[in-house]
């Protein structure tokens, strides 16, 4: 499909990578290493962000629906009626230990149907949002929360699943069924770039995930309105499990600090941006140091006031702040190996001191280091080369 065709909330939302650094009202756009991303309508969510079923608990929901006008954060309903038969020969039986007859805050609902079905609450709260909008609205009748996120509601008037326990319930669950030959949703299994009736015209989809939601809601409208829900909430839907090479360095700017993250650790990586998608930002990898390659600890230490990191290959100044920061400065211990010497295809990592906030930003890029130091040396101040890494 050419990009003109595409509708024009999912043309390519790209933008250049770039490094985004606040002083006062000012904002300085570096460019950085890595490709820009688009996001076609064959490609609305990716299958990692789909089954993140353990990115939010039940207290993160309810702290999430809190913070939300509509009438969700408040809301205690029946779970899913467990009569209803999912099958000619499967009864609905529930796996979670439940009593019947028992009312549960909306949260908890969510989250044990997330965790039977292995889907994202963040996927769940997108389809409530996408659906009666009840996120937001401060107002329900009589169907709203009957249909909360219309599963099983193939009309106006068809409700297989009536309730706003039994429509969270069974919606995780076609989720999970649409697209793998799961019963009793008989839906062809699906294959990389499968287009057929469950589709939109022209659209072949990318992922599993991305079947599933035709599957559920068979409309490139529909689903640009989930990608974009989710965007505003949550990041980007299609956005893959951060990895990289042996020795790649993840790179993050905390948005509310102005300060930068980095990490050798993919699961670490994976963990912030699941669920410190708010305030952390994946800038991409900022370098690789090969484990192999280089041989002295970057020891990494949290500063519990500030809640930024620094680093250091110092064994003297790690020593010292330990000795005299220990109070400001909580040690973590070493992050990666780096190198003390540059060697044969070494890049040399340049480090800055904040002047007001105290923090430190490291950058392996030239021009990176370049544009600081002509635009931002009042604010800045250059401490040279820090470290050496060998990919």
């Amino acid at each position: 499909m050419s990009t003109s065709s595409r509708p024009a909330s999912l043309r390519h939302r790209t933008a250049p990578a770039r490094l985004t650094i606040l002083v006062g009202g000012t904002a300085l756009f570096l460019a950085l290493a890595g490709a820009a991303h688009a996001v076609p309508p064959d490609l609305i969510l990716s299958d990692a962000n789909l089954r993140a079923y353990g990115s939010m608990s039940a207290a993160d929901i309810q702290n999430y629906l809190n913070a939300q006008p509509g009438p969700l954060k408040s809301l205690v309903a029946s779970d899913y009626d467990k009569t209803i038969t999912i099958s000619s020969s499967q009864p609905n039986i529930n796996l979670t230990p439940d009593t019947d007859g028992v009312k549960k805050p909306a949260s908890q609902i969510i989250w044990e149907a997330c965790q039977e079905w292995k889907i994202s609450p963040r996927v769940m709260l997108t389809m409530l949002q996408k659906e009666q909008s009840l996120l937001t609205r401060t107002s329900l009748t009589s169907t709203t929360l009957s249909r909360a996120i219309g599963a099983g509601c193939s009309s106006s008037t068809t409700n297989k699943y009536p309730g706003f326990g039994n429509q969270i319930w069974h919606g995780a669950r076609l989720l999970d069924a649409y697209g793998e030959g799961k019963p009793p949703t008989y839906v062809p299994v699906w294959t990389p770039g499968l287009s057929n009736d469950y589709t939109p015209d022209g659209v072949r989809t990318a992922t599993l995930a991305t079947y599933k939601l035709y599957v559920y809601n068979p409309s490139v409208a529909g689903n640009t309105n989930f990608y974009n829900i989710y965007l505003s909430r949550f990041g980007d839907p299609a956005a893959q499990p951060i990895a990289g090479p042996a020795g790649a360095v993840f790179r993050f700017y905390n948005t509310k600090l102005g300060s930068h993250f980095y990490t050798a650790s993919a699961a670490e990586a994976n963990s912030v941006q699941a669920r410190f998608y708010a305030t952390y930002k994946y800038e991409g990898i900022a370098y690789v140091a090969n484990p192999s390659k280089n041989a002295a600890p970057l020891y990494r230490f949290y500063n519990l006031k500030k809640g930024s990191h620094f680093y250091t290959a110092s064994e003297a100044e790690k020593n010292s702040v330990k000795a005299k920061l220990a109070s400001t400065f909580k040690y973590e211990g070493p992050a990666y190996n780096v190198s003390l010497a540059p060697a044969g295809g070494s890049a040399t990592v340049y480090r800055f001191f904040h002047k007001k906030k105290g923090t430190h930003f490291y950058t392996a890029s030239a021009a990176e280091r370049d544009a600081v130091r002509a635009t931002l040396a009042s604010v800045y101040t250059y401490e040279g080369p820090n470290f050496f890494v060998t990919p």
